[in-house]
């Protein structure tokens, strides 16, 4: 078999794993362990027999008995130090708590995920306090950013596939001229193996002394990590030893130990190439070609072990992934170790040759080395695809995490990258074959100049690799009541969020936790521009149903958002309204319902979206509200690609499929296509899909039908939506949209009763 056929079975395989991987992967996928509540809720006030904490994350995690400590504000630790996984729920540890006094507490966690990687953070919680002393700090449940530990990690990570690429990139090298050439031609490279072979040996204990030192990064890294982020005490033995158990600890002593093969190979193999040296022995032996297989074995399966401590450990299908992610990472050693080792070392290696033979050998090397590279690049490109594809959900995401802005920086370096060695193989090469009998000084020195780009980008994708690697991925699970767009390293806490209009202002409330008892209010405001008022007197009035006397909560302003604490102590519903006077101005009030305790409302408003969809007639009365005079419209839609639009100013719209006639006030019909090419089609609700933070309010009555009233999140918009959802049918009757700088109230009517919409008689 020669490297041409190899090329197309490696393509054809590739094909066969990227078709498994699109029928296997399911829509989300987990790639690095994230908190996805806690218990108490991050930010809450609770009573003082709480028991335990716990934290549950979205896949399994592992804990040391020390590794969850609560402490208080003078940072004595008050748990018990038994923290575990908790019994009957595998993705949740604990720790026991004795009997809390009232004092504001930091809980502090150091975990390794299932990929390996720490999962570290903390979070406060209080027991009878203010809110004021509650907020003195963060609460955060997941550190954000270039952390000190994830530094380290991507250092580490750097340092390793450096060195992979410098004992892998070699070994490939040597092995495309011996493997794909006829025994017959195999001569022509007695000369330059004569000098390159010892050369490889000496770049490999380069390689090997990377790969310790990354691994020694990495055990720090977890270290530091298991130290709740730093600290004396984390170099100590004891907390060194404590890193390398469980999963993260027997991966990293594989790793280790598959480091003994080169550490005793590297050294016989320099004798002896040493020893023919002198001796003028011929190059190949039985035994010399055993110590060239064990290093590559010792260095294929080190990447492999590579792998199976990364992000492909935990996307599934899990076999498949690790596979692509380990010949993702063979091909790219071959690739950019090859470059160094041309860009660096085979000038020289040229020059030690005879004179007459240099440009032939160079020619044939760079054949050799062009064929090897165009194979890692095909399985680059599609192992690349098929990471990508499992790691970022859709183009938009490269935008909106760490992840994605990293994997973005190495996808536009890849450019340049392939442009260089796009241009040797397709440019220079052919030069050199057609200037095999004489050559130019000019085609000489631009291959070199190539190569030197191609290698200088190359180190810098390595760098942007190994942060990339340590990186939580932009694609993660959700929890079940969550859209997928939600952001998996948000607490997802007992809590709601409402929003409403105080005159100008926009409101947006948020209670937690909603169960009764104390519960943090936090309110933020907004003008009509959009921008933060954080010098308004703000003082919320609590009001139940049941008669008891109405609470007058005074909020604080801190952080750009006004606190403090309430006391919801019955369940039934509750009228919580905002007095909100900006400096210099009079006061507004906002009013908000809510029935406690809330349930969740997301199976109620996907009924409501399939109720609406079904219509095949719908009236809608709309008002919008801004800076100016409120602005009202009447619409009528007949599925399913009718409507008819009529403003208060007397203006009307009609659009038939693809066709769109307008009539302004007192004037007459112009004619006009839709822009769309498929033509108009009816409003589809997919509010279910596209929401965060559904709550359900709780029951009104609207024009004498019984409706559920529903709050939620539009994520697209940012906007603050309240529907009013009909018991019995499951149709909106009302809509509210709260907005900055705007609010728009909408009501639908004529269900299945509009009568044809037709085009305009002339």
């Amino acid at each position: 078999m020669n490297i041409r056929h190899l090329q197309w079975v490696l393509g054809f395989l590739l094909g066969l794993v990227l078709a498994a991987g699109v029928l296997l992967t399911p829509t989300l996928v987990s790639a690095h362990a994230f908190l996805q509540r806690t218990q108490p809720a991050a930010g809450t006030v609770v009573a003082a027999t709480v028991g335990e904490v716990r934290l549950t994350f979205n896949e399994r995690v592992e804990v040391r008995a020390d590794k969850i400590a609560v402490t208080d504000t003078g940072g004595r630790r008050v748990d018990r130090r038994d923290a575990h996984a908790a019994p009957n729920d595998p993705l949740s540890v604990a720790v026991s708590l004795p009997e809390l006094s009232t004092g504001v507490y930091t809980v502090r966690y150091a975990l390794v995920s299932a990929d390996t990687h720490p999962v570290t953070g903390e979070f406060r919680f209080g027991v009878g306090v203010a809110p004021a002393d509650l907020l003195l700090g963060t609460a955060e449940t997941e550190p954000t950013g270039l952390t000190p530990p994830l530094l380290l990690q991507a250092l580490a990570r750097g340092l390793i596939l450096l060195g992979l690429s410098l004992w892998l990139g070699p070994l490939a090298f040597r092995l495309s001229l011996l493997l794909f050439t006829p025994a017959r031609q195999r001569s022509r490279y007695d000369d330059f193996l004569t000098l390159f072979e010892p050369t490889i040996v000496r770049w490999i204990w380069l390689a090997f002394g990377l790969v310790v030192l990354g691994q020694l990064c990495l055990l720090i890294s977890a270290a530091y990590a298991s130290a709740f982020g730093g600290g004396s005490e984390f170099l100590q033995p004891g907390n060194l030893l404590g890193a390398l158990t469980g999963r993260f600890g027997t991966l990293w002593l594989s790793r280790l130990a598959l480091l003994i093969a080169p550490a005793l190979t590297l050294p016989i193999l320099s004798a002896e190439l040493e020893l023919r040296a002198a001796d003028e022995e011929p190059i190949a032996s039985l035994s010399g070609q055993r110590a060239w297989l064990l290093l590559l074995i010792a260095g294929l399966a080190y990447a492999l072990v590579t792998s199976i401590s990364g992000h492909a450990a935990t996307t599934d299908p899990i076999l498949l992934s690790i596979l692509v992610d380990w010949v993702h990472l063979v091909a790219s050693s071959a690739w950019l170790g090859g470059v160094l080792i041309l860009a660096l070392v085979l000038p020289r290696m040229i020059r030690a040759l005879p004179v007459t033979a240099q440009f032939k050998t160079l020619l044939r090397i760079i054949l050799r080395f062009s064929a090897l590279a165009l194979v890692a690049i095909q399985l680059l490109i599609v192992t690349g695809f098929y990471q990508t594809w499992v790691h970022v959900d859709g183009p938009l995401a490269l935008g909106q995490s760490l992840y994605g802005g990293t994997l973005l920086v190495k996808l536009l370096l890849l450019v340049p990258l392939l442009g260089f060695a796009a241009m040797n193989r397709f440019w220079i090469l052919p030069r050199l074959v057609r200037e095999t009998n004489a050559p130019t000084a000019q085609t000489i020195q631009r291959l070199w100049q190539t190569l030197w780009g191609e290698m200088t980008i190359g180190m810098v994708v390595l760098l942007v690799v190994g942060l990339l690697t340590a990186l939580p991925p932009a694609r993660t699970v959700v929890s079940a009541d969550a859209p997928a767009s939600a952001p998996a390293n948000t607490t997802i806490a007992d809590s709601v969020t409402l929003a409403m209009n105080a005159g100008p202002t926009l409101v947006t409330l948020t209670i937690g936790p909603t169960t009764t008892g104390p519960a943090v209010l936090n309110v933020t405001l907004q003008d009509s521009a959009g921008g933060s008022l954080t010098d308004a007197a703000v003082t919320l009035r609590l009001t139940a149903t049941n008669g008891a006397v109405p609470q007058e909560v005074p909020l604080v302003a801190r952080d750009g958002r006004y606190t403090g604490l309430g006391e919801l102590g019955k369940p039934g519903h509750w009228q919580l309204e905002a007095l909100v006077t900006p400096r210099g101005g009079g006061t507004d009030r906002a009013v908000f319902n809510l029935d406690l305790p809330t349930g969740g409302a997301r199976s109620l408003l996907a009924q409501s979206d399939l109720a609406m969809n079904q219509l095949t007639g719908l009236r809608e009365h709309q008002t919008i509200t801004g800076s100016g005079a409120p602005i009202t419209t009447d619409y009528q839609w007949v599925a399913p690609n009718r409507m008819h639009l009529r403003s208060e100013a007397g203006s009307e719209t009609i659009v038939v499929g693809k066709q769109r006639y307008d009539r302004p006030a007192g004037g007459n019909w112009v004619q006009s296509v839709w822009p769309e090419p498929a033509g108009y089609r009816w409003p589809i609700f997919d509010n279910a899909s596209i929401s965060n933070e559904v709550t359900l309010l709780g029951r009104e009555t609207i024009a004498g039908t019984p409706c559920w009233v529903v709050s939620f999140l539009d994520v697209p918009s940012g906007s603050r939506m309240t529907f009013w959802i009909g018991v019995d049918d499951n149709l909106v009757r009302r809509q509210r949209m709260f907005s900055v700088g705007h609010y728009m109230e909408s009501t639908y009517s004529d269900f299945n009763a509009i009568p044809p919409i037709e085009p305009p008689i002339p």
